[in-house]
């Protein structure tokens, strides 16, 4: 069946299956009254080889039994839903990324490749069919947790992409066995939300796919980690934060549980660190090194209790620095295991990495 208003014939054994529905419907819904029962026995009593049914029906008929389980079960509606949630994405060498065209998210979403997946596309072992459904996965993620589940129950998120290998498999789960995993994830976690899914191609062309890809390839150069020993020795120092308010979800990335990012990633708590409320956590602040006098500014209106780590240099922002209640500081001398760039950025950048001594600060306010 190519389109949803085309005619189809219901065979023999799809007709055992409606008549099996019609006598125990009643008892395994626990609904006589439903709209999907009356159907059902609608269907029962229509003409038995051909039958011409309206947009909303025709998935019923295609696979009953599996569908009244989706209702039965999570009380989920079959019919597909007209509102829909549209979301751009594509995938570079560095990373999946997209975007809701109609505002539905304020930010975009962009989920980073990992340090293990660069070097598997370096090996020729990570296809872009496969690269796209782990970016796709993930983004669903993001989805689910950061959209409204009323919004999520009641439109279809479509998801407009150029790879028609992943397409393919989206709608027929079939193919290269990792693929087929990823979808497979990603359709139990879509379920288990009462979200539908949709995919719809696009050629690379289209505007929507080039800002999509533009997006994918962004190079950010102020996107550093502090490396785990350093941050080890300040913790064991001064404690665990309970919020990293410039993180990222891949390599380490993030030192809390709690942690904002620059794009909406699986898991984050949030995008852009300074439009949130620090006042009421143990917050870790490793800035980008052009945001460090906005945070200073953040730090002392909000009265914030954290470990923050700058560049061991003097700047204007020194005198902010040194008008906030320092409890404690150690010196971070540069050293190549101090801090690095994400996979987010190419691996040609990592050359031209600042090497800036650092200063971390323990504040915190009586």
């Amino acid at each position: 069946m190519q389109e949803w208003d085309a005619p189809f014939k219901v065979g023999g054994g799809a007709r055992e299956e409606i008549r099996f529905l019609h006598s125990a419907i009643d008892d395994m819904n626990g609904e006589p009254g439903s709209s999907l029962v009356c159907w059902m026995r609608r269907c029962c009593d229509c003409v038995p080889d051909v039958l011409c049914c309206q947009r909303k029906r025709a998935h019923m008929l295609a696979a009953p039994f599996q569908c009244f389980c989706l209702l039965s079960s999570a009380g989920n509606s079959i019919f597909k839903r007209e509102a829909a949630i549209v979301v751009v994405g594509d995938a570079s060498e560095t990373s999946y990324a997209g975007f809701t065209p109609n505002g539905e998210l304020a930010n975009s979403i962009s989920v980073a490749f990992t340090a293990a997946e660069l070097q598997m596309m370096q090996l020729g072992q990570y296809s872009s069919t496969l690269r796209e459904a782990r970016g796709l996965c993930k983004m669903v993620m993001v989805l689910l947790q950061q959209l409204p589940a009323a919004s999520i129950r009641t439109s279809r998120i479509q998801f407009v992409g150029d790879n028609q290998g992943c397409i393919s498999v989206f709608q027929h789960m079939r193919g290269q066995p990792q693929i087929v995993q990823e979808m497979k994830a990603m359709r139990l976690a879509a379920y288990k939300a009462g979200a539908e899914l949709d995919f719809v191609w696009m050629p690379r062309e289209s505007e929507l796919i080039k800002l999509a890809d533009a997006l994918s390839k962004e190079v950010d150069t102020s996107d550093f980690i502090l490396c785990s020993r350093p941050t080890k020795r300040l913790m064991d120092l001064w404690g665990n934060p309970t919020l990293d308010a410039f993180a990222t979800s891949v390599d380490n990335g993030h030192k809390a549980a709690k942690w904002l990012s620059k794009y909406f990633e699986p898991g984050c708590s949030g995008v852009d660190g300074l439009r949130h409320d620090w006042s009421r956590e143990f917050v870790w602040i490793f800035p980008p090194f052009g945001l460090v006098a906005a945070c200073l500014k953040k730090v002392l209106e909000e009265r914030v209790h954290c470990i923050l780590i700058v560049p061991d240099v003097v700047g204007f922002w020194s005198p902010m620095l040194l008008a906030l209640p320092i409890r404690d500081s150690q010196s971070l001398s540069y050293h190549a295991g101090l801090y690095r760039l994400t996979s987010r950025v190419p691996k040609e950048w990592h050359s031209n990495v600042p090497r800036h001594p650092l200063r971390a600060f323990h504040i915190a306010f009586g």
